[in-house]
């Protein structure tokens, strides 16, 4: 009786814990500190994804002391291809912006490598869209002919990424 009791109470336990920090649509802050990297924060959220293989595919917005800010996605299919092309859209806007994603074997993560150039979008205007908007839909396509859609919901970005700052 004692081990259905600890079963149940480790069971409720984990998934009151695991539904806290991993709940999509919700976006969570990270701060740390490394002798390495010194301070390092970050805001990221969970999305939704169409494909059912893909699990809790998440971005993560990443800033250290000594580093400009890094967009990260994680927990995506991971990729032969290392270059990909990211396809963003905010709120169902006619526009589409095309961005280039990178994967790393070793981190088996993907860095969105914005265009500091770019008019139409670069990374002070991704960030600036993160705040204002309420809806962020992306598509990951790369030259393997795989492509996921995820959504993530921007709703409380705007207090998440003021720990960037």
């Amino acid at each position: 009786m004692k081990n259905i009791f600890f079963i149940i109470l480790l069971f409720f336990t984990i998934n009151s814990y695991g539904q806290f920090i991993l709940s999509p649509d919700e976006w969570t802050t990270i701060t740390d500190t490394s002798v390495f990297d010194g301070i390092s924060r970050a805001a990221l959220v969970i999305g939704t994804s169409d494909d059912q293989y893909t699990g809790s595919p998440m971005i993560s917005i990443n800033r250290t002391d000594d580093e400009d800010i890094k967009v990260i996605l994680a927990y995506w299919p991971s990729s032969i291809c290392e270059t990909s092309m990211l396809y963003v859209n905010f709120d169902n806007e006619s526009e589409i912006h095309i961005i280039k994603a990178t994967y790393s074997i070793y981190t088996k993560r993907y860095i969105v490598r914005f265009n500091p150039n770019a008019n139409n979008m670069n990374i002070k205007i991704f960030i600036e869209k993160l705040k204002t908007c309420k809806m962020l839909h992306m598509r990951l396509s790369n030259a393997c002919g795989v492509f996921i859609n995820v959504d993530f919901t921007l709703e409380g970005a705007f207090e998440a990424l003021k720990i960037l700052n």
